[in-house]
C-alpha cells in the first residue's frame, strides 16, 4: 500500500509529517505514526477482501488498517496526489454534527481492530474505547 500526501484547496499540506519516502511495518501503522490525511494506493484484490462499509459514511480508517497488517508494509511518500475540500459541513470530521457517526466508525474500529490494539497499541484500544464511549454519550444525551 502507498500513501501519498492530501493538500486542501487553500494549499495546506493534511500529511505533512511526511517530509521524505519511508516505509513502515504494517503492525505501526495501528499506532498513527503519521497523522494526516493521506491517498491511499494499493491492489484491487486488498479492496475485494477488505470491502468498505456502506452502513456508514467514514470509517474508511478501519479498512486501511486492516489491510496494512494484511501487506505487511506501507510505503509512505510526500507527493501531493490529492486536493481536498475541507469547507463541507458533511465532512465527518465536522465532529459537532456528526456524533452518532463517530460513534458507529469507533464502534468498528474496536470491532474488527480491538484485539490487534490490545496485543500491539494498548494506548490506542484505551484512546479509541474512549472516543466510543464519549460519542456514544453524546449521542445518548441529544435523544
Amino acid at each position: 500500500m502507498h500513501k501519498f500526501c492530501v493538500r486542501t484547496f487553500e494549499g495546506a499540506d493534511m500529511g505533512g509529517a511526511v517530509t521524505e519516502s519511508t516505509i513502515i511495518d504494517g503492525f505501526a501503522f495501528l499506532k498513527d505514526r503519521f497523522i494526516g490525511e493521506y491517498h491511499s494506493v494499493t491492489d484491487c484484490s486488498c479492496l475485494i477482501e477488505h470491502p468498505f462499509f456502506e452502513s456508514v459514511n467514514g470509517g474508511e480508517g478501519v479498512i486501511w488498517k486492516l489491510i496494512a497488517m494484511d501487506i505487511g508494509s506501507i510505503a509512505y511518500h510526500p507527493d501531493v496526489t490529492q486536493l481536498y475540500d475541507c469547507g463541507g459541513e458533511d465532512r465527518l470530521s465536522v465532529r459537532s454534527k456528526n456524533t452518532r457517526r463517530l460513534q458507529k466508525v469507533y464502534f468498528l474500529d474496536l470491532k474488527y481492530l480491538g484485539c490487534h490494539y490490545a496485543r500491539r497499541s494498548p494506548k490506542k484500544l484505551m484512546v479509541n474505547l474512549l472516543k466510543y464511549i464519549a460519542y456514544s454519550s453524546i449521542g445518548f444525551f441529544r435523544k
